[in-house]
């Protein structure tokens, strides 16, 4: 078998898995009777202002904790990249006023 064919080969099973795997699951790859909530929008928008002069991921967490799923930072706050990346990846959204 030449490299060409054995390619192609390993290009069909793995598109064919991968077709088998979409019809059972969910957007984010869990199955279906086993979901997640992360699929799902967010019943309501709970804000939390918050007016420190930086703005870092343990207020983004305790904000989370309180049940936020926004936080409004004035704006001449410094966000820091861990809050930034905290927030994006729990779906806080970070807003400037």
């Amino acid at each position: 078998m030449d490299y060409e064919s054995l390619i192609q080969e390993v290009v069909s099973r793995v598109m064919s898995k991968l077709a088998e795997l979409g019809k059972d699951s969910q957007g984010c790859g869990a199955e279906a009777d086993q979901c997640c909530t992360c699929c799902e929008a967010p019943a309501a928008v709970k804000e939390k202002k918050i007016t420190k002069r930086v703005l870092t991921e343990k207020d983004v967490i305790a904000a989370r904790n309180e049940g936020a799923t926004r936080i409004v930072a004035g704006e001449n706050t410094i966000i820091t990249d861990l809050a930034k990346d905290y927030a994006a990846a729990h779906r806080v959204e970070m807003v400037r006023k």
